[in-house]
């Protein structure tokens, strides 16, 4: 709601927010672990299992946008701005 401007941005709200996705960056790289290539009706790519550190690099650095991203959050524009940076890298 608050990206829409349907409700005032509360920067805790927007903390919140951001905390999730740094929360699930810090996780993905687990969920993908060698022996899950293939089986359970996977339909992971591939390409994760080539470059597995590259793979979870790119968790890292999403990580980090979102960090500096939700710095900068201070009114609806800001909050618009950082939260396209955090949902960029979905």
């Amino acid at each position: 709601l608050m990206v829409r401007g349907e409700a005032p941005v509360d920067a805790a709200k927007a903390k919140e927010v951001f905390d999730t996705y740094i929360d699930a960056a810090a996780k993905m790289p687990a969920l993908f672990p060698a022996d899950s290539k293939t089986g359970g009706e996977t339909t992971a790519a591939p390409a994760i299992w080539e470059n597995t550190a590259d793979f979870n690099a790119k968790f890292e650095t999403w990580s980090k946008d979102v960090k500096a991203a939700s710095a900068t959050v201070k009114d609806l524009d800001s909050f618009k701005g950082a939260f396209g940076t955090a949902t960029r890298a979905c």
